[in-house]
């Protein structure tokens, strides 16, 4: 059962990735390069991705192998995933 009284600090991840999931590009500033843009939040979703390993780990008070390795693989994933489909450019949009 999700925490409810304010004190879940997770619940602010899933309301921005629920936001992205709607929305997607239409969030993305009218001043900024689209593409731009959507190679600066897959960025941040490998991220997210890499550090649920240790949010799980810290919540549960037990290291799982099974989620560090997914963690690791679907940052990966994203990561190489914003390189083919937006190209590696960082927030800025230089190459990298």
């Amino acid at each position: 059962m999700p925490v409810e009284d304010g004190t879940n600090p997770a619940r602010g991840a899933v309301d921005a990735l629920e936001q992205l999931t709607r929305h997607g590009r239409d969030l993305c500033p009218t001043d900024r390069d689209p593409q731009v843009w959507a190679g600066g939040v897959l960025e941040d979703l490998a991220r997210v991705a890499e550090l649920l390993d240790g949010a799980v780990e810290q919540v549960s008070g037990k290291r799982n192998d099974t989620v560090s390795e997914g963690s690791r693989a679907l940052g990966s994933v994203i990561a190489a995933h914003r390189n083919l489909e937006v190209g590696a450019t960082d927030a800025r949009g230089l190459s990298s």
